[in-house]
């Protein structure tokens, strides 16, 4: 008798965690299909070309050397500007592991449709890999919605491509 309550109890566990694992997120069917609505550039190896030093004196970088370089990036849109999402990221190594860091932490990044536009003051970052994300609006209501810009740069860029950790909002998905 000991056995069988043991075996009723394991077969209704595996029946919940069966319901638990097949209850996800997706698009209701009156939501229109879209293409992966994440796109994501090849590691970029920075090039800065040094612009010389500041001489403004009024200037709060003035007498740093200012380097520049700009990315193209057909994947920046208007519409991307407008309705979307732009990340960026630095890769390095940093004792012998590789590091990403989000690209705003070290660079001045200005974004506009078909490239971005980097400099940094006073340290020449050639040689380190770029990288940029789009998540363009396409559809007005998905995971991504109401998560501020900030938290999504604060997210690993596996994170953000993959949508892990996202759950399902009101209305959004099933279960």
């Amino acid at each position: 008798m000991k056995n069988l309550n043991f075996f009723f109890l394991l077969a209704f566990m595996a029946l919940i965690m069966g319901m638990v694992t097949t209850t996800s997120c997706s698009k209701s069917s009156s939501t229109p299909a879209a293409k992966d609505s994440v796109l994501y550039s090849n590691w970029i190896t920075l090039k800065m070309i040094s612009q010389g030093v500041d001489n403004d004196v009024t200037s709060p970088t003035y007498g740093y050397e200012i380097f520049a370089e700009e990315i193209a990036a057909p994947a920046i849109t208007k519409a991307v500007l407008n309705k979307g999402v732009v990340l960026t990221y630095v890769q390095g190594v940093v004792n012998g592991d590789t590091a990403i860091v989000n690209a705003e932490a070290l660079l001045s990044e200005f974004v506009y449709a078909g490239r971005i536009e980097l400099s940094s003051v006073g340290i020449d970052y050639s040689g380190l890999k770029y990288r940029y994300v789009v998540i363009p609006g396409r559809i007005a209501t998905t995971k991504y919605h109401d998560i501020p810009v900030q938290q999504l740069r604060s997210m690993p860029p596996a994170a953000i491509l993959s949508g892990a950790g996202q759950p399902c909002r009101a209305g959004l998905g099933s279960g």
